[in-house]
């Protein structure tokens, strides 16, 4: 069996057999939310020019655009996958309702999670009826982001720390909190 097919087979393996993380060499963003996947897609639906649902194990042509939603069975949380490759200059322009808004018509939370080994940045944002009511971001010292959005957030320098190393570049973390204050 050559390395291909390995890789294959290793990436197409049951997710029942998967643990812990195969990879973080990506740039990924998801979005959790709190309600079952037949309202979800109806909030999408809303806004999408086209939309397909019962598509698991099914070919479908995807547009210029797309998202995919799914729910695990037996989760109260819904994920959604967002087109990555829509350029930054066009976002705004995308029909798809931001989680600020998923979460205002909704009535229920919304979590984003992203990653970014190009920029080095891990975060994820809690919003409950149309507002930020939460967010992490960690970095490989990018500067002082102490202020996100307007929002004041605590910073933390993980590791390592200047006067051990001092060239060594610093894992920080900035955590702002409507819903509770950090220890």
């Amino acid at each position: 069996m050559n390395w291909q097919q390995r890789y294959t087979e290793h990436f197409m393996r049951p997710w029942s057999e998967r643990r812990g993380i195969d990879n973080i060499d990506h740039n990924s963003t998801i979005s959790l939310v709190r309600v079952p996947l037949d309202r979800l897609s109806d909030a999408l639906a809303a806004s999408a020019i086209e939309t397909h649902r019962g598509v698991l194990g099914a070919e479908i042509e995807l547009p210029s655009e797309f998202g995919f939603a799914y729910q695990v069975t037996g989760h109260a949380w819904s994920i959604m996958i967002r087109d990555i490759t829509v350029s930054p200059n066009r976002i705004a322009a995308t029909s798809a309702p931001t989680a600020a808004q998923l979460s205002q018509v909704l009535g229920q939370p919304v979590i984003t999670l992203s990653v970014s080994d190009t920029s080095g940045v891990i975060e994820y944002q809690l919003f409950e009826g149309g507002e930020i009511s939460e967010y992490f971001l960690g970095t490989d010292g990018a500067g002082d982001l102490g202020n996100i959005d307007g929002l004041p957030a605590q910073r933390y320098v993980l590791s390592p720390y200047s006067d051990v190393d001092p060239e060594a570049t610093e894992q920080i973390a900035y955590f702002w909190s409507k819903r509770r204050v950090p220890t």
